[in-house]
């Protein structure tokens, strides 16, 4: 994905231009978040329990996560006015009993230790400053026998021609 396409600096979004990058996610990456949940569960078997997804963003693959599974998800995001705007996808998806969204930084996640079955990061690692650090928080968190899945892309469902077009869109 182009570098240029890519939001240079989240910290400087304001709730619009956060609704604007949620509607440009819904738009062009729906499918790829489907497949990936498909896979997710199929490798994984994660369908129950406490899920933290680190850096959530406006709460999409969450949202579809929670939709075909069991789990209680806390979605944490750093950044007020993404946050924001995943709090009100949460709340539109009927998902508030489910899906807990925090405010807060991966740096320093705001759990207990051994706090979840499953920690999961998908597309956020580029904006981790200290990655080693996030790394010691995510497994301080994750439970004895938890599964954590840091990572990107589209999963192995996304065909060859849905890859072509999902680039196309990038955002």
């Amino acid at each position: 994905m182009p570098e240029k396409r890519i939001p240079a600096n989240y910290t400087e979004m304001d709730l619009l231009e956060a609704k604007r990058f949620d509607k440009k996610v819904k738009e062009n990456f729906m499918p790829a978040i489907v497949s990936t949940v498909k896979q997710i569960i199929e490798d994984y078997g994660v369908l129950e329990g406490v899920c933290v997804d680190v850096g959530c963003g406006t709460a999409v693959f969450a949202i579809e996560l929670c939709k075909h599974s069991k789990l209680k998800i806390f979605a944490l995001e750093k950044e007020k006015a993404i946050y924001e705007v995943a709090r009100m996808n949460i709340e539109e998806a009927g998902l508030a009993d489910r899906i807990i969204p925090v405010l807060g930084d991966a740096h320093k996640l705001p759990f207990e230790n051994e706090f979840a079955d499953f920690v999961i990061s998908r597309g956020s690692y580029h904006c981790w400053k200290d990655k080693v650090q996030v790394f010691k928080e995510i497994y301080r968190i994750l439970k004895k026998g938890g599964t954590a899945l840091v990572g990107g892309g589209f999963g192995r469902y996304v065909t060859a021609l849905l890859q072509l077009e999902l680039d196309k869109r990038a955002i």
